[in-house]
């Protein structure tokens, strides 16, 4: 799981469902049933009143190193209850995730311990080679990046 500020980001997996509260699984799980395919990664952060519930569905969650986000969805729990605060689909320029690994449970069936140990590995390279921290998380800068990167060291591949 991967917390960035107040907020938590984990795989829409079964094994990484499992590993949270039932209180936190109940309200991921609120209203997953207004979308025909299950989203790659959740995000949840608890508010005065309840939870700040994210969907995010991506391009190649299981092929690409950093896969980039499609389309989000936005929700405010509070007990059994929800309302959709917002709906995004990217098309250019569209964020992208990074250190997937991150977002895993151990266990997880996709992913084995050295696959994990693998992406660790290459996240922390990436990161000695100081992207800029700005732009790293959209789609254009990270893909013209990797394209410097890989012509100087075999790079983002």
């Amino acid at each position: 799981m991967k917390k960035v500020g107040n907020r938590f980001y984990i795989h829409f997996d079964p094994i990484a469902m499992g590993s949270l509260s039932d209180e936190r699984q109940a309200a991921i799980h609120c209203a997953i049933d207004l979308y025909p395919d299950a989203p790659d990664v959740v995000s949840f952060e608890l508010t005065k009143t309840g939870y700040h519930i994210g969907y995010a569905w991506c391009d190649d969650w299981q092929g690409k190193h950093e896969p980039a986000i499609m389309r989000t969805a936005s929700f405010e729990v509070v007990g059994n209850t929800y309302k959709q605060k917002a709906f995004t689909t990217y098309k250019v320029n569209r964020p992208i995730y990074h250190g997937k690994h991150f977002f895993v449970v151990g266990g997880q069936s996709e992913y084995n311990q050295f696959d994990v140990d693998a992406e660790k590995k290459r996240y922390e390279a990436y990161k000695a080679l100081k992207p800029n921290p700005l732009k790293m998380g959209r789609e254009n800068y990270w893909n013209d990046w990797c394209h410097l990167v890989f012509e100087k060291s075999g790079g983002c591949s």
